[in-house]
C-alpha cells in the first residue's frame, strides 16, 4: 500500500495487490489477486481481467488496449461519455472503424456513451483514416473518432481521437477529456435530450473527388507508372 492511498468504503482487495501512492480507490469495486494500481491513479470500477489500472488514459491522442479485457463495452460508453461531455450537447461528433469484430463493438460502444451525453453521431462504419479527416474538414464537427485494430499487436485495440479540423486531437485536451473520464464528472442528458445516430452517404465519393483533384494527371500519365495495389481486406476497399 503506497503512502496517501485513498480507499473508499466497500473496497475488496484480494491477495498480492500493489496500491500505487496516492491513488484512489472509489467505493464498491474488487481487486482480484496480482492487480496493481499506478501511482497516482483514481480506480472507479473492478479489476478482473485486467492487470493493471494506469493513471493516465491517453498516449498523445490515442487510447489502446486489450482487446476484449481493457477494450470492454462497459470502458468504450464511459469513454465516450466524457468525450461527449467535454464536446457539449448538442454537437455532432463523426465515428468510424476498421473490419475488425472489437472494433465494431468498441464503435457501438463509444457511440452510445455519446449519444447519452446529447450529441448526435455520424457513422461511417467502416472507414479509413484519412477519410475521416477530410471529411471533419467540412467543418460539420465537434470532432471525430476511429476504432481499429492495433497495427503492432494483433491483441489490442485503438481508439484514435481528433479535433474538429481533422487533425489528432491536441494533449491539452486529451488530458481534459482524461479528467472528466476518472472523475466520472459527465452528466445524462434528459430522454427527450438523448443524440441521434446517422450514416452520412456519398462520403467516400467526396473523398476520392478531392484526391483526384489534387493530382497532376498529365505528369503521372506522362511517367507510366505501373502500380500493384493490394488491399489486404482492409479499409481501402471503401475508396
Amino acid at each position: 500500500m503506497g503512502e496517501k492511498a485513498e480507499i473508499n468504503e466497500n473496497v475488496f482487495i484480494s491477495d498480492h495487490c500493489v496500491i500505487g501512492r496516492e491513488s484512489k480507490l472509489m467505493s464498491n469495486i474488487k481487486l482480484w489477486p496480482w492487480k496493481v494500481v499506478e501511482d497516482g491513479s483514481i480506480l472507479s470500477k473492478s479489476l478482473v481481467w485486467e492487470d493493471k489500472w494506469l493513471k493516465e488514459l491517453f498516449t498523445e491522442s490515442r487510447v489502446s488496449g486489450i482487446s476484449n479485457i481493457e477494450m470492454t463495452p462497459e470502458f468504450g460508453a464511459k469513454l465516450g461519455a466524457a468525450f461527449g461531455a467535454f464536446l457539449g450537447q448538442g454537437k455532432t461528433v463523426l465515428v468510424s472503424r476498421d473490419v475488425d469484430n472489437v472494433s465494431r463493438m468498441m464503435n457501438r460502444a463509444l457511440i452510445c456513451g455519446l449519444i447519452s451525453a446529447g450529441l448526435d453521431v455520424d457513422d461511417l462504419r467502416i472507414a479509413s483514416i484519412p477519410m475521416v479527416r477530410h471529411e471533419l474538414r467540412s467543418g460539420r464537427y465537434a470532432g471525430g473518432l476511429h476504432v481499429r485494430k492495433s497495427p503492432v499487436d494483433k491483441h489490442q485495440t485503438d481508439i484514435i481521437f481528433f479535433d474538429s479540423n481533422g487533425v489528432d486531437l491536441p494533449v491539452s485536451k486529451a488530458k481534459a477529456i482524461e479528467r472528466l473520464f476518472f472523475g466520472e464528472d459527465f452528466p445524462r442528458v434528459p430522454y427527450d435530450k438523448v443524440g441521434t445516430i446517422n450514416f452520412p452517404v456519398r462520403v467516400a465519393e467526396g473523398y476520392v473527388e478531392k484526391f483526384l483533384e489534387s493530382l497532376n494527371i498529365e505528369i503521372i500519365r506522362k511517367q507510366g507508372f505501373k502500380i500493384v495495389v493490394d488491399y489486404s481486406n482492409g479499409v481501402a476497399v471503401t475508396i
